[in-house]
């Protein structure tokens, strides 16, 4: 994976190999623009992390059906 996230080299499934890339060095800077972890992307009054460290059970049965039906008589301009 370069520093943008794009795919450098691979995936190889056919079995054990090396795998070998050129990286452009100039991208490393740009891509720290996609997450400025000290800019405005740090707002602790926008932004909050909460971490529930309750034990839960791993699977929860629930009749709750999020999906909702759409009405296919209207137009897409009608939704």
């Amino acid at each position: 994976m370069g520093p943008l996230g794009q795919i450098l080299a691979g995936p190889q499934f056919e079995g054990p190999c090396i795998l070998t890339a050129d990286l452009d060095l100039d991208e490393i800077p740009r891509s720290k623009y996609d997450l400025d972890v000290v800019g405005h992307y740090a707002r602790p009054d926008v932004f909050r992390l909460y971490v529930n460290t309750e034990s839960t059970p791993p699977v929860v049965v629930s009749s709750f059906n999020p999906v909702v039906p759409c009405d296919r008589t209207k137009g897409e301009e009608d939704v």
